[in-house]
Formats: C-alpha cells, sequence, structure tokens
C-alpha cells in the first residue's frame, strides 16, 4: 500500500520521512539535528576596552601590555587568562580553551608625538672655550649659534654656564645636549700651565 507522504515509517530500526515523487513513494533517512552547546567565547563576545595611550604602536613596552591586559579584563570578567603581543593583538581565553580575539585598533592608540620627540637634538660642531665649566656670554652666544644651526626646528635654545644646552620648540617641549657635546676646552699655552709666579711672595 502507498504510504502517504510526511508519514514516518520504521525500517531496519531507522525512521525515514516519505515524500510523494512521479506518484511513487520514496522514503528518505531524516537526521536527527542535535543542537550543539555554545561555547564560552560564544556565550560571551568580547567587549572592547577602554583604550591604551602607547608610545610606539608596533612596539609595546611591558608596562604598556600589562595595561592592555588589565583594562581587557576589566571589561571581560569572564575571561580565564588574556595575552596581548608587541602590537597590541589581544587573545582572550575562557575555562573551556575557547577564545575570543581584539585587534589593535580596538585596544591601543599612539600617544601624539611632541615636537621634541619628532625633532631628536642633533649634536653641534664643537665650540672652543677657555673654561668648560664657567662659560662667558660671548662663549655661550658661540654655543647657540651652533646649535641653533644644528638644530632649525628649536624655536629658542639656551645655554648654560657649563655649555649645557636646552633646547625649546613651538610646542613648548625641549630637548637637552649636554656641555661635552657642545664645548671643547682650549689647550693651555705654556705660559697659562705655568703661571708668573711674584718674586717677592717667594
Amino acid at each position: 500500500a502507498e504510504v502517504p507522504a510526511g508519514m514516518l515509517l520504521k525500517e531496519n530500526n531507522t525512521v525515514v520521512a516519505t515524500q510523494k515523487e512521479s506518484g511513487k513513494s520514496v522514503s528518505d533517512p531524516v537526521e536527527a539535528k542535535v543542537a550543539k552547546a555554545p561555547t564560552d567565547a560564544e556565550k560571551n563576545p568580547a567587549v572592547k576596552p577602554d583604550k591604551t595611550e602607547v608610545k610606539d604602536k608596533n612596539n609595546l613596552t611591558e608596562e604598556e601590555k600589562a595595561e592592555v591586559e588589565q583594562k581587557v579584563k576589566d571589561k571581560n570578567p569572564e575571561a580565564k587568562d588574556v595575552t596581548v603581543d608587541d602590537k597590541g593583538n589581544v587573545t582572550i581565553t575562557y575555562p573551556d580553551n575557547s577564545t575570543n580575539t581584539l585587534t589593535p585598533e580596538q585596544t591601543i592608540v599612539e600617544k601624539a608625538k611632541t615636537d621634541a620627540e619628532k625633532n631628536p637634538a642633533v649634536d653641534p660642531a664643537k665650540t672652543e672655550v677657555k673654561d668648560k665649566t664657567a662659560l662667558t656670554d660671548e662663549e655661550k652666544a658661540k654655543v647657540e649659534e651652533a646649535v641653533k644651526k644644528a638644530n632649525p626646528e628649536a624655536k629658542k635654545v639656551t645655554v648654560g654656564d657649563d655649555g649645557k644646552a636646552t633646547l625649546t620648540y613651538e610646542d613648548g617641549s625641549t630637548n637637552e645636549i649636554p656641555g661635552s657635546k657642545t664645548v671643547t676646552e682650549k689647550a693651555k699655552t705654556d705660559a697659562e700651565k705655568n703661571p708668573a709666579v711674584d718674586p717677592a711672595k717667594t
């Protein structure tokens, strides 16, 4: 007898469904669909953290990585472990070992560089001075000129008594050049090495 379409039959202990095809009964096994339990990662989509300011987005320091990690943990308390790579990529691991990820665009932002950072100080040609621990105003002016020539981006240059130059930029940021890089002491003449002794005092 023909079995109406949609009815279930049991053949060799396998449940089959029937359907009408060209006036004939055709039977196909029915696949039992078992609902797959969601993973911890699926149950807990990654939440973006507050962004961490970093100096170089391609090379995070250990301190910066630790800050990113803590901020991710704060927003994703279900995480068992959080790892951060040198570029700010984050992997969040859950108790069942499933994972979610966050991109650098979601975790970090590069700090705006100051004018001083954009323009590292360039050592000038050294200025000869009589005493490198006590420059005269004239010697300081010469050092200032040499430093400005080597560092045209600096808005202002001030020179200390020991030749140390402080470069100030448009945004107020500063760089320094030590006196050892700006001045050199003139070689003393024999007369300077051997000052005359007053015979009356001997």
